[in-house]
């Protein structure tokens, strides 16, 4: 989806909030769609469970623009104590997804299991008392060590190299890595679709 400059620097900072979050559901409902998951629409809910395990995902999207580089970046709002029990009690999961906005091209998702992040979170819920910011930002660094992570896709290292302007430099280097090693595993192994059922 290519969005002219001159669209967009007319837009209201109302209107620009609504179409960032439009576009985040959109690639919800993307992903959700891709790995046979059934979208919610609520807010403040999942963003979609399997229809036969009632599993629950979270899907935590950043987009490149040509402002920010992609980091592997998952961002989870309004956190506190009694969100972050409930999440380890359903055991939700989380997909990491990097996009080109220019292109709309999906270059990495990730399968990042809530219980793998959990210590940064309850981190950042005690921080955020008393200020005015309930956020948890949530890095490689947190999750990729964790047994259960999974790279679920990667573009080709090729693909990579054409857009490594769009990555930060620390983790262009652990993305490259990851898609050797993904691209380079047998094809009756590697699935570039998880089956969540």
């Amino acid at each position: 989806m290519n969005i002219r400059r001159d669209v967009l620097s007319n837009m209201t900072k109302a209107e620009l909030v609504d179409f960032v979050e439009m576009t985040g559901a959109l690639i919800e409902q993307v992903i959700a769609t891709k790995y046979g998951l059934q979208h919610n629409t609520e807010v403040n809910g999942v963003d979609a469970f399997c229809p036969k395990t009632k599993q629950a995902y979270e899907i935590k999207s950043q987009v490149y623009s040509g402002k920010y580089a992609l980091r592997g970046r998952g961002k989870y709002g309004f956190i506190s104590d009694l969100i972050a029990a409930k999440k380890l009690a359903i055991d939700e999961q989380t997909i990491i997804v990097g996009v080109c906005g220019q292109t709309a091209e999906v270059l990495y998702e990730y399968l990042v299991p809530f219980a793998a992040v959990h210590g940064k979170y309850m981190d950042s819920v005690a921080r955020s008392h008393n200020k005015n910011w309930s956020n948890c930002d949530i890095y490689p660094r947190h999750y990729t060590y964790h047994p259960d992570f999974k790279v679920l896709s990667v573009v080709t290292p090729k693909v990579l190299l054409q857009n490594q302007h769009k990555f930060q430099q620390k983790f262009f280097k652990i993305i490259m890595a990851q898609s050797k090693a993904f691209h380079n595993t047998p094809a009756k192994r590697k699935s570039k679709q998880l089956a969540f059922a």
